[in-house]
């Protein structure tokens, strides 16, 4: 993929001003009427350090090779970043000036959002139910046991964690939580120990980070609390 020669779009050869796009893969729901018109110009692996120099010269490479080469004429306009300082730093060593990626943008302002203690406590017990399930052996597979006793004609699926660095990765532990509450709980059940010090755990953290905070619905939260949350998200 990398090795592909991309043919710009013939829409580039009458082009005034671009937007360069520095930012991840992902998927675009677009409602009718409105339409969403990419381009892929060029692509190229950078295998050494991410730091704003390296960032502009390999844009400027793309915008050399590829932009200028199809339309001498055409000036870019802004770099869109996923706000991170490298990247907006990079567009000064250009020149031009960067514009913060929409959804990014929005991500930093659901983590602001998330910090309510309701919300916060809920999204933090369902990911530590799947934590506490997902690191013991023998919880991992009743609760996979537990699933295809329910839905024997799919496949098992497995806790999830999130990852710190990923946006919106609470939303992989919510789903499996509520899909499979149930079992969840017979798991949690059949370990009563295990089961205690995760609701021990759940709710120190409450309590230091809320003092006020009744977390007692929220140790084990049902699928009515976590379902809204999730859907929200």
């Amino acid at each position: 993929l990398l090795q592909k020669q991309f043919i710009p779009d013939p829409l580039l050869r009458k082009a005034v001003a671009l937007c360069a796009a520095s930012i991840d893969w992902g998927d675009f729901e677009i409602e009718e009427p409105a339409c969403l018109n990419t381009t892929l110009l060029d692509m190229r692996p950078l295998q050494i350090s991410h730091t704003a120099l390296n960032l502009a010269r390999t844009y400027t490479q793309i915008v050399d090779s590829t932009v200028k080469r199809v339309n001498p004429n055409v000036q870019i306009s802004w770099l869109t970043t996923v706000n991170a300082a490298n990247e907006s730093s990079a567009s000064r060593f250009m020149s031009i000036a960067p514009l913060n990626c929409v959804q990014h943008t929005l991500q930093l302002a659901i983590n602001d959002w998330k910090d309510f203690d309701y919300i916060y406590a809920i999204i933090y017990a369902a990911v530590e139910i799947n934590k506490c399930v997902k690191v013991n052996p023998n919880l991992r597979d009743n609760f996979a046991f537990l699933q295809l006793n329910q839905r024997p004609e799919e496949i098992p699926l497995k806790p999830k964690q999130p990852v710190k660095t990923r946006w919106w990765s609470n939303l992989a532990p919510l789903n499996v939580y509520t899909r499979f509450f149930d079992q969840f709980r017979l798991a949690l059940l059949n370990h009563p120990v295990i089961m205690n010090k995760c609701r021990q755990k759940v709710k120190a953290k409450l309590s230091k980070k809320f003092p006020e905070f009744d977390s007692t619905d929220f140790l084990f939260p049902s699928v009515e609390k976590v379902q809204p949350v999730y859907d929200l998200l």
